[in-house]
């Protein structure tokens, strides 16, 4: 949770997960457990009760979310559900905004972002392909933690140094 403006004042409680310890760190077994998730997020396949068959390949099955099945993953809604079970509806409200090019254009979304980055309530989490950036892995999501004008490009604060050691 977040205490006071001075961002060193913020406290936040994390697990020790027995890999890690004594350190604490938020892991995906965290963040993806919990009724809110459950209910929300992984949404389970549910068979339609006029339905004697198992096969969740049927269309009166609701299909299973994909994040614990092939391609795996979140989509952008589900991680909008995720955040919105993790955090406080009072105090944060969560926008998910999906840059379509026929919709949306380069400058605009260049300011939307350089906007966020400067308020203090705000924060911009990311989802992009890592292979464009030629990376191992597909789809991603990471924080932006700034906006360098001089050379157009936006820091993604993210950590993988288990992939990219320093």
């Amino acid at each position: 949770y977040r205490e006071g403006d001075d961002v060193t004042e913020w406290s936040f409680d994390l697990p020790v997960d027995e890999r890690y310890a004594p350190y604490a760190y938020a892991t995906q077994s965290d963040i993806l457990t919990g009724d809110c998730v459950d209910q929300l997020v992984i949404r389970h396949g549910t068979k339609n009760s006029n339905s004697d068959s198992n096969d969740d390949q049927r269309s009166d099955i609701h299909p299973y979310d994909g994040i614990f099945r092939p391609p795996y993953g979140l989509n952008l809604a589900q991680a909008s559900l995720l955040l919105q079970c993790h955090t406080s509806p009072t105090e944060w409200k969560i926008t998910l905004r999906n840059v379509d090019p026929a919709r949306l254009t380069l400058s605009q979304m260049r300011f939307d972002l350089q906007s966020a980055l400067v308020d203090p309530d705000s924060r911009v989490l990311v989802n992009y392909d890592r292979k464009a950036l030629g990376q191992l892995g597909g789809g991603h999501f990471s924080p932006l933690g700034a906006y360098h004008a001089p050379t157009d490009s936006f820091l993604i604060m993210d950590v993988a140094k288990y992939k990219y050691p320093p």
